[in-house]
């Protein structure tokens, strides 16, 4: 008797991606992060940001050492545009001051920095800036008339909005912060 050859083996597949797996997961956490904050306004401002900085980054050190100062404004105005978009992702709250900073920057360019990256990215510059400081009107337009969020009952969530605990003895209200207004005198 002659042995036999062992038998193949099959090798194991992986079992595909269940529906709410971890990458479902994260492409729908990118895309309410996407959706909720200044993503395109931010990804537009540092376009312009790189397209200001980029025919100065493509020379050599010697370029800036023969230029002087002037070779640095167009890498202050390009690198300031650059740092203010991942602030303006990162901290939507604190979107404003880099947006206005952004787009003065991107319109002193202009006469600083090659024509402004050869108008194109002080144009993405300033597109970029509006972007990220119109979030706030969109966010309060989806927020409601009051601009207090809402939930699905049509009440704010716990912590927002006016709440007022009922009236004291002498009819006066109360707010959340003990501040009592509409007191009548006795």
């Amino acid at each position: 008797m002659s042995p036999q050859p062992p038998a193949p083996t099959r090798r194991r597949r992986r079992p595909p991606p269940r529906a709410g797996g971890l990458l479902a997961r994260v492409r729908a956490r990118f895309a309410h992060f996407r959706k909720t904050g200044p993503f395109w306004g931010s990804l537009v401002l540092a376009l312009g940001g790189y397209l200001i900085l980029d025919p100065v980054v493509g020379g050599n050190a010697s370029f800036f050492v023969q230029t002087g100062l002037p070779a640095f404004l167009p890498v202050f105005s390009g690198g300031g545009i650059m740092i203010a978009a991942p602030v303006c992702m990162v901290a939507p709250s604190q979107r404003m001051f880099p947006a206005i900073f952004a787009a003065l920057l991107a319109v002193a360019s202009l006469p600083l920095a090659n024509l402004g990256g050869f108008v194109v990215g002080m144009t993405l510059g300033i597109i970029g800036a509006g972007l990220c400081f119109a979030l706030d009107a969109l966010l309060r337009e989806a927020a409601g008339e009051d601009g207090v969020a809402r939930r699905a009952s049509g009440r704010p969530p716990i912590g927002q909005g006016r709440q007022v605990v009922a009236p004291n003895s002498r009819g006066a209200a109360v707010n959340d912060h003990g501040v009592r207004f509409g007191e009548r005198s006795a």
